[in-house]
């Protein structure tokens, strides 16, 4: 993982959803943004903290992972994607170089 990522308290905690919500050839199809929000960020979240209150997905947490989906595909690398009609596709990568 790049260092801005590790740096990064909310690309970190999206890497590691999106590492847990991918499958063993690191793909998630269908990508749904509340159902990867409330089930695989969620769960990050509450690791530690078994009695954390389930997450709900509202308009500001849905820019803040649209933004940080957008700059680990664009400026970071880290995934690549493609449109699959009314829904997208991901692949987690590795940047250029590492």
């Amino acid at each position: 993982m790049p260092e801005s990522a590790r740096r990064s308290l909310v690309k970190h905690v999206v890497i590691d959803a999106l590492a847990r919500a991918a499958d063993e050839d690191g793909v998630l199809l269908d990508f749904d943004f509340p159902e990867f929000f409330e089930t695989h960020v969620s769960a990050v979240l509450a690791q530690d903290d078994e009695e954390m209150s389930p997450l709900t997905y509202d308009r500001f947490s849905a820019m803040a992972l649209m933004d940080c989906i957008t700059t680990l595909t664009i400026h970071d690398g880290l995934l690549a994607n493609r449109g699959n009609g009314d829904s997208a596709d991901y692949h987690l990568t590795l940047p250029g170089g590492v």
